[in-house]
């Protein structure tokens, strides 16, 4: 096996306290992720229930959003990574609940909630903790999970960006009126790459009930970015079944850099 070693000029941060060692009952979050472009005319549909998604407490509180934008190479916010290949889209616009359930229609926002709510279904097999720390262009996140249930588990990092400008197309001005210029949540780096048309994660073997296993991340932030409106989206996967191969979204948080967040335990 190869081995990559990155080494920084500055200590790994630590992680928080476990606020409650003896639990596993983690609060569950579905990892939603928005396939968009400026160029894209029908996206501002989707735009729109996206927001009222964010808007209803029900759901923003089990959700985690972020934006793909894949459309077109000359969309300010645009990421060539590949993950549209790798999630298998093939339209615009396109959401991803845990990247397993897809939703296409940007008329439909009862359809669009039935969808996160297939993905909520699944229980958390796990919780992450994490701190992130900024060392001029270097970011270190230090990530831990810990097992509700003994299995096999792989974890992802994305970085984020708010407030990016850029010109939306827009096919319906009748009917979508809103400003859908500042485009938010959109994925600058997606640190969970397993292979060209994987991006389940980095493997974290297997994990019994009760312990953690702990990754860190580095990323460097690109001249043009602005810092200040940066914050992750970190997740784990897990098997669809025993014995699968297939690996799913199984819980996600976020955090701000410079900050933490502790285990997050239902309540």
């Amino acid at each position: 096996d190869i081995v990559t070693i990155t080494a920084i000029g500055f200590p790994v941060p630590e992680l928080p306290e476990d606020p409650e060692p003896g639990n596993t009952s983690f609060a569950r979050r579905v990892l939603l992720t928005q396939f968009t472009g400026t160029g894209c005319g029908y996206c501002p549909g989707m735009i729109e229930l996206l927001r009222s998604i964010m808007a209803d407490e029900d759901y923003s509180s089990k959700t985690v959003l972020t934006a793909c934008h894949s459309y077109n190479s000359n969309d300010p916010a645009f990421y060539s990574g590949g993950l549209d290949m790798a999630l298998g889209v093939m339209g615009y616009p396109m959401v991803i609940a845990d990247m397993s359930l897809s939703y296409n229609n940007y008329n439909n926002l009862a359809g669009l909630k039935n969808t996160i709510d297939a993905a909520y279904d699944s229980p958390a097999k796990a919780g992450i903790s994490t701190r992130a720390e900024l060392e001029g262009n270097t970011l270190v996140i230090i990530a831990s999970v810990k097992a509700a249930e003994t299995s096999e588990f792989r974890i992802g990092a994305w970085l984020l960006e708010d407030g990016i400008e850029g010109q939306q197309a827009n096919y319906n001005t009748a009917s979508w009126t809103g400003d859908y210029n500042t485009h938010d949540n959109c994925i600058r780096v997606a640190d969970s790459r397993l292979s060209n048309i994987n991006f389940t994660g980095h493997p974290l073997g297997t994990i019994n009930a009760g312990e953690t296993a702990e990754y860190a991340f580095v990323m460097n932030i690109e001249e043009g970015w602005a810092v200040e409106n940066c914050h992750l989206a970190l997740f784990i996967t897990a098997p669809e079944a025993e014995g699968s191969d297939i690996f799913t979204v199984n819980n996600a948080i976020s955090c701000d850099i410079n900050s933490e967040a502790v285990f997050q335990y239902s309540e």
